[in-house]
């Protein structure tokens, strides 16, 4: 992904990776197809493009799976990652971003950051000089809209993302909204943003956007409606666990799962992990798929994220312990609030 042009066919050498914003349509459409590339080649790759490298992750939120995949990526494309929590530096201690960015960017060769501000991680490329990668801030979560425009087209085929029309409902102002948003400007895909009213971006904002693709409605139903995708959320976003009150306020708390129990779908229903306690959806609607055309359920997002995962050889996983060996979710479907 970073200066991978010199192994790798791509338009342009990036040297960081901080937003959705900041990408060019076809920066991103390159950033796919090397995506399809590498996941194709996993486990028997031709080159290790970060071989000899060394990486940091510098992590001032907790994490499974971004922290996981990107040990694992690094160590598979010939790099060795080095995990580094803000509690364990002096990051933790009050140090300027910058101060620590000047000292790493003479020992290491590139950096992911999960943090709180945009600031920091463009703070730290800055004064770095390595290439550096956003691994999740309150602005936006690249990676992660990345991952799902490829699972779109690893389900749909490549480019298909151009006619759809995709369908966000929850907090219409966080990371992953906001990064869905950048995503529909500069790829013209329809987006819908379907949020309770102090759940939507402010004026300003919209203004900034300044995208006639992307629809914003307090109606979840309008916002669904001909739609081949939804994206869902959680109401807090990690490090906003503290305003747990404000979900009171909510109408619907289950967000798009209520939206699923008002009749069959016909689309996939990502759903992103951790799911914290009963915030955001139900536990019996998380994992929900309707097939086309009918009101059955299929496999869950989970499981097929699992399944479609291109393992090296000798990885194998048990079955899970609730799921048969279609890996199909079989539960009782979730009671109506009250």
């Amino acid at each position: 992904m970073v200066r991978l042009s010199r192994f790798y066919s791509l338009s342009k050498t990036m040297n960081n990776l901080l937003s959705i914003e900041q990408l060019t349509g076809d920066e991103i459409r390159d950033l796919l197809a090397l995506g399809h590339r590498l996941k194709a080649e996993r486990g028997h790759h031709e080159r290790l493009p970060l071989k000899g490298q060394t990486w940091a992750l510098i992590f001032s939120k907790s994490s499974t799976r971004t922290r996981v995949s990107f040990e694992v990526g690094i160590s598979e494309l010939g790099g060795r990652p080095m995990f580094l929590s803000v509690h364990d530096i002096q990051l933790g201690r009050g140090e300027p971003i910058k101060d620590t960015a000047r000292v790493l960017g003479r020992m290491i060769h590139g950096a992911a950051i999960r943090t709180y501000g945009q600031q920091e991680v463009e703070e730290f490329a800055s004064f770095s000089g390595i290439p550096t990668i956003n691994a999740l801030t309150d602005e936006e979560h690249p990676c992660q809209i990345l991952a799902d425009l490829l699972t779109i087209e690893e389900i749909y085929g490549p480019g298909s993302w151009k006619d759809m029309k995709i369908a966000f409902v929850g907090d219409g102002d966080n990371n992953m909204s906001r990064s869905w948003m950048w995503a529909a400007k500069r790829l013209g895909f329809t987006l819908a943003i379907g949020a309770p009213t102090n759940y939507l971006p402010l004026e300003d904002f919209r203004r900034h956007l300044d995208c006639e693709n992307v629809i914003f409605t307090t109606d979840p139903v309008e916002a669904v409606k001909g739609a081949s995708v939804i994206n869902t959320d959680v109401w807090l976003s990690m490090g906003q666990e503290s305003q747990g009150k404000t979900l009171l306020s909510l109408p619907g708390e289950q967000g798009a799962a209520g939206t699923c129990r008002l009749r069959p779908l016909r689309f996939p229903l990502p759903a992103r992990l951790p799911r914290q306690g009963n915030h955001g959806r139900r536990a019996g609607t998380f994992c929900s798929r309707y097939l086309p055309g009918s009101g059955k359920q299929g496999a869950c997002p989970e499981s097929r994220a699992r399944h479609a995962c291109r393992r090296p050889p000798g990885i194998t996983r048990p079955a899970h312990p609730t799921q048969s060996p279609s890996h199909e979710l079989r539960r009782t479907p979730a009671r109506p609030a009250g």
